[in-house]
């Protein structure tokens, strides 16, 4: 078992959270807005999968238009 003590101090965000962030605040209302499809379980991990990886890839400088939401660039 690994202690909570024996990691490093990393951000924790969680659903409730997200929008506390400029990027996670964009991605719920572009979310909402979208009207996408609502399974249940899986939107919080969609949603908080989303606002990790955009940062990084809009920091990469490469065109990824589109990846998030196919169709939509």
């Amino acid at each position: 078992m690994t202690s909570a003590d024996s990691v490093p101090v990393l951000e924790i965000r969680t659903i409730e959270t997200v929008e506390e962030t400029e990027v996670g605040g964009k991605v719920v209302e572009a979310w909402v807005a979208n009207e996408v499809a609502r399974c249940g379980d899986c939107q919080s991990g969609q949603v908080l999968a989303a606002t990790a990886q955009l940062p990084e890839i809009q920091s990469s400088g490469d065109d990824h238009t589109g990846v998030m939401a196919p169709g939509q660039g």
